[in-house]
């Protein structure tokens, strides 16, 4: 434990401001200073590295004891760095990175290695394939996501998917290749018929050949129906919109957005039928603008698989939009539609277009 061996948490370093003062950290947000220091209660606070003990340290400078508490009650020292629950040494060196940011945000480093842990346990699926739905996949396997389901109609790959993390080959299957891609990331890329367990989270995403400028909600209503959480991804032109996330009893979902659509413009029904059915040879997809979508996504998905009947992420009640070139998400709030059945209780709901 900590109290006995002091450690900072990773990414705030002990940094000396003078003879009589340091700082812990450099993130304006976190960063801690201790002022009017002796030179022996310096000399021992330049020692909060987990190898030295609180004996030695009060041994060198008593007069530090309350500052140890007071850290410690800010949280800028870890409360319980190790070991990394049961983290294989591969895997401790895999996820270094991902272990130590998590541990900046939670109580501890061994917390943090239970959430490493329960994300390689987790299972979510991603249903689409553009190019969006393999930036998700793609980054749910190098965040630690053990099985990444992919779901959906397979395509042909083009010059226009590839990408340094994958697919790396054209004119091959989209789901092969992104399925390599995985297993390069160390996770486990399921077929759908062979999925062992129910995904944590579904990430719905788009087909290549679609343009639509929004997540068609026909495409999550056997999710809807089965109680299962989703997350709604569209990328199209220069805009792109990460939510709702739907969790099972709760709302808004995608037919809240859809009625409220419907609400704001008399002709969005037909206006949206005729998008349905345009398959544009060239579909407008920007790189950036996908990659954010996609990262936005991961980050969301993240929250619900890290933390089980925690808080719900922003995107339980808001939808991210973000538009090229800056791709800077702008929080749109999203509520509930009266006429939709996705929040009543009791049954299994099927929503009707």
């Amino acid at each position: 434990m900590s109290r006995h061996l002091p450690l900072t948490r990773p990414g705030r370093p002990v940094l000396r401001r003078g003879r009589d003062a340091v700082q812990i950290g450099v993130d304006p947000q976190r960063a801690v200073r201790v002022d009017r220091l002796s030179d022996d209660a310096g000399t021992a606070l330049m020692h909060l590295d987990g190898v030295t003990g609180r004996h030695e340290l009060l041994r060198l400078a008593p007069e530090i004891a309350p500052a140890l508490d007071e850290l410690h009650d800010l949280g800028v020292l870890d409360d319980d760095p190790g070991p990394a629950g049961g983290l294989s040494l591969v895997r401790r060196e895999r996820y270094g990175p991902d272990l130590a940011g998590l541990a900046l945000t939670t109580s501890s480093t061994r917390e943090a290695a239970r959430r490493l842990e329960r994300r390689h346990r987790a299972t979510v699926a991603v249903r689409g394939n553009d190019r969006a739905a393999a930036h998700v996949a793609l980054g749910l396997a190098a965040a630690g996501v053990g099985a990444v389901v992919l779901e959906g109609p397979d395509r042909e790959t083009t010059l226009a998917d590839l990408t340094p993390v994958g697919p790396f080959e054209p004119h091959a299957s989209w789901r092969d290749e992104v399925a390599e891609a995985l297993r390069r990331q160390g996770a486990r890329p399921t077929a759908v018929g062979g999925r062992d367990r129910r995904p944590a989270l579904t990430v719905v995403c788009s087909a290549a050949d679609s343009d639509l400028p929004w997540t068609d909600p026909e495409l999550a209503d056997d999710l809807l129906g089965d109680g299962v959480a989703h997350l709604a991804v569209a990328v199209s032109g220069d805009a792109a919109r990460v939510g709702p996330l739907v969790l099972p009893g709760s709302g808004p979902c995608l037919w809240c957005l859809e009625h409220r659509a419907r609400d704001a413009d008399p002709a969005w029904p037909a206006i949206a039928d005729q998008l349905r059915l345009r398959h544009p040879r060239a579909r407008a997809q920007g790189g950036p603008l996908a990659v954010a979508a996609g990262a936005l996504a991961v980050a969301q998905a993240l929250v619900v698989v890290d933390t089980p009947g925690g808080p719900a992420p922003v995107t339980a009640s808001a939808t991210l939009e973000l538009r090229a070139p800056e791709c800077l998400p702008d929080v749109r709030p999203a509520q509930r539609h009266p006429v939709c059945g996705c929040g009543w209780a009791g049954g299994t709901v099927t929503m009707v277009g």
